[in-house]
Parts: structure tokens; sequence; C-alpha cells
């Protein structure tokens, strides 16, 4: 749906951004809603390597 991440660089320096939501989104999100995104527990999903 959306790049994991993105990287910007602002007044010179490499600055990395990154898109995340947590597992409490299951509470308020109808499934329905939700049926394309799997949310998985957060820490684990930030630390995961990156593949290129």
């Amino acid at each position: 749906m959306l790049p994991p991440y993105v990287i910007k660089q602002i007044d010179g320096v490499n600055i990395g951004f990154i898109g995340v939501v947590t597992k409490e989104t299951n509470l308020y999100v109808a499934p329905e809603n939700r049926k394309e995104v799997e949310i998985t527990d957060e820490v684990t999903a930030i630390n995961q390597p990156l593949s290129f």
C-alpha cells in the first residue's frame, strides 16, 4: 500500500521516516476495512532487516 520508509535529506542530513501502526489498531479498525493489511507486533516489524 505505502512504502515502509522514506529517506529525506534535510539541511544536508539524511533522515529516515518509518510508517507504522500499533497492534492496538486491530481494536479500532473493522476487519473488513483491513483485510488487505496484516497488523503484527510493531517492534518486531520495525526491527526486521530491510531487503532491497
